[in-house]
């Protein structure tokens, strides 16, 4: 009698370690969840003035992708490198005042972002870790030429304007290859 209720217990002992090992081993192998996050910005303009806005289409990032023996330095344009952006301002109708500054040439475009640490015309890299790409930076483009950060430029009366961005080698900087991160602000500027 005892022998059969050992038994019993040993059979229970093992299937409990049976349970606990494989509710151990799926939650080893359960998948992890990875979270992100969404950058949400905009603005809010009285019904009675009439604000301009700035639209990219459909894109909402850009990526850029080189080789550093293939990048050429600031201030010299390769079409080959470059990567159009078409930008569009337009006010919530065609006859606001929006569309009046537009047709006047009363409207400018400012490019805003994260400076170079070099001249500092150029978009600068915002990551520093390991990965990071050193003495790269991606440089803006107006019809073949260079529009630096910070400034602006005129809107033509089409409302339209289009850039082109490219990864650039660096003045006076030695480059390895990496990661590259920064973003651009473009603003409605009153001429």
């Amino acid at each position: 009698m005892n022998s059969g209720r050992c038994m019993k217990n040993k059979l229970i002992t093992t299937l409990c370690y049976g349970i606990f090992a494989a509710a151990f081993t799926h939650s080893a192998l359960a998948a992890t969840d990875i979270s992100a996050n969404l950058h949400i910005s905009g603005s809010v303009t009285d019904s009675q003035n009439e604000g301009c806005h700035v639209d990219f289409g459909d894109v909402t990032s850009v990526t850029l992708d080189g080789r550093t023996d293939k990048l050429v330095p600031e201030d010299v344009y390769n079409s080959a490198q470059a990567h159009p952006v078409l930008i569009h301002v337009q006010g919530d109708s065609t006859t606001g005042e929006c569309a009046k500054r537009i047709q006047e040439s009363k409207i400018a475009l400012k490019f805003t972002g994260m400076p170079d640490s070099g001249n500092g015309q150029t978009l600068g890299n915002t990551l520093t870790d390991d990965d990071a790409a050193r003495g790269i930076g991606v440089e803006l483009f107006h019809n073949n030429k260079v529009v630096p950060v910070n400034s602006q430029l005129p809107l033509s009366s089409t409302g339209n304007m289009e850039i082109d961005l490219q990864l650039v080698k660096l003045d006076g900087q030695t480059t390895a290859g990496g990661k590259i991160q920064n973003s651009l602000t473009v603003e409605v500027a009153q001429l």
